[in-house]
């Protein structure tokens, strides 16, 4: 199963790592960041923009969400009339208006072959989106959410602006011949589109939070009733406290092998039932498939973790729970980045079995769980001002007891891929894609 979200570049590009910071931050440097290169992809692909990888044999599938082509006019050079020189005036007018720019952006679906590069299948309006592709990349659902920014040039409330943004999902069931756009509300968010690999089994996950189900290849959806604790109403005798206790989203989901819906939310001021004592912490849900679930208040979650927001949540086939994590000053709203904690959890029946801190100054992206364990997670440095610095990458083969870190080799990173079965990571740079057996 493969999902992704991306928003105009998805993954920032990453820089080579310096041994000496890895050496403060107590880790010994491996030799991994040796790529092999494979070939060329995107080459007349424009312009040029991150984008979401998936390999299935020599088959390649790309998802990305981009800007339209911005081009200037040119004129005649006075040494040379044969040699054109690119002025400072925009062929065409609408390049000048920030608003239509903006309105121009889509979300895209590439395919093609090793051999022969890719193409655009699919395209649509759009300046955010999400895609899911089954493993045998048969399957496709791709979501967009598209705002008439000439409509919101000026300050418009929460309710006003989800009345110019425009939600649709597209399904293509021939490996990207064909894209046929499902029913669904219009202005009803949608964050992430994620389904079984029967591809008729599914949810979205969206803003407020809100959840849906389908059964039938979203055709039809049926919305999950979210206990008080995780709406955006909150709770709490005060205002402070309603504040205190209310998310937006949900930070982390994910889809096991047999249909079921991990799904998780940060909450500042639990209070489970056997306890009069409020937590902050992180609180994870499992819908199982087969109890055909329409309201979360039916269920208990299937495990808290204390102090930490989950930004990232892997599941093995004996349900062990990988969490990828990050503490820091939870009232403060501004918090940058650097000054978070980042770390990881191990969860076994349902019970904490490691908690392990990588440190601050970190970012880290997806974290992916491989072949006989192996957890695999990416990033880069934040500089004491806070800009982006050196990229690396953390290993683990014994589910999370010891990490080991290695230079990543991400530097001008357009899109990457792992392969579960095989332990491999792709990496598109620039044009060239590469990969490495970890």
């Amino acid at each position: 199963m493969v999902m992704g979200k991306i928003k105009i570049l998805k993954k920032t590009t990453y820089f080579l790592l310096a041994f000496i910071i890895l050496g403060l931050i107590g880790y010994c440097m491996g030799n991994s960041d040796v790529w092999t290169f494979k070939t060329e992809l995107m080459k007349n692909i424009k312009p040029y923009d991150g984008a979401d990888l998936r390999l299935n044999g020599n088959n390649v599938f790309l998802m990305q969400v981009t800007q339209p082509v911005l081009e200037f006019k040119t004129a005649v050079s006075s040494v040379n009339d044969n040699d054109p020189i690119p002025t400072t005036e925009f062929k065409e007018d609408w390049m000048n208006d920030s608003y239509e720019v903006l309105n121009r952006m889509s979300v895209r679906v590439l395919k093609g072959t090793l051999e022969n590069d890719v193409n655009i299948c699919f395209e649509t309006k759009g300046q955010d989106g999400s895609w899911w592709i089954s493993d045998d990349t048969k399957t496709i659902y791709v979501t967009s959410d598209w705002l008439d920014n000439h409509k919101i040039n000026e300050y418009v409330s929460e309710d006003e602006y989800i009345n110019f943004t425009y939600f649709s999902i597209y399904k293509s069931v021939d490996g990207g011949e064909i894209f046929k756009k499902l029913a669904w509300p219009e202005h009803n968010r949608i964050t992430q589109i994620l389904f079984a690999q029967d591809g008729k089994r599914g949810y979205i996950v969206a803003g407020g939070p809100s959840l849906w189900r389908t059964e039938d290849g979203g055709e039809s959806w049926q919305k999950i009733i979210i206990p008080k604790q995780l709406s955006n109403v909150g709770i709490g005798d005060t205002a402070l406290e309603r504040y205190q206790n209310e998310i937006t989203t949900f930070d982390a989901y994910t889809i096991d092998g047999e249909g079921n819906l991990l799904i998780v939310g940060f909450i500042k001021r639990w209070q489970p039932k056997d306890s009069n004592e409020k937590k902050q912490g992180s609180v994870i849900y499992q819908l199982k498939w087969s109890d055909n679930l329409s309201d979360m208040n039916q269920i208990e979650p299937l495990a808290f973790v204390d102090n930490v927001k989950v930004s990232d949540i892997e599941v093995s086939s004996n349900n062990e729970l990988y969490l990828l994590t990050e503490h820091y000053n939870f009232s403060d709203p501004n918090v940058h980045p650097k000054d978070k904690e980042v770390g990881f959890i191990h969860l076994q029946d349902e019970k904490e079995v490691v908690r392990h801190v990588f440190g601050k100054k970190l970012f880290l992206g997806k974290l992916y769980l491989g072949k006989n364990d192996l957890l695999y997670t990416s990033g880069f440095t934040w500089t004491s001002g806070g800009l982006q610095d050196n990229d690396f990458a953390f290993i683990s083969k014994d589910k999370g007891n010891s990490w080991q870190a290695i230079n990543d080799g991400r530097a001008s990173a357009r899109a990457s891929y792992f392969d579960k079965e095989n332990n491999t990571v792709w990496l598109l740079k620039i044009n060239s894609l590469y990969f490495k057996v970890l």
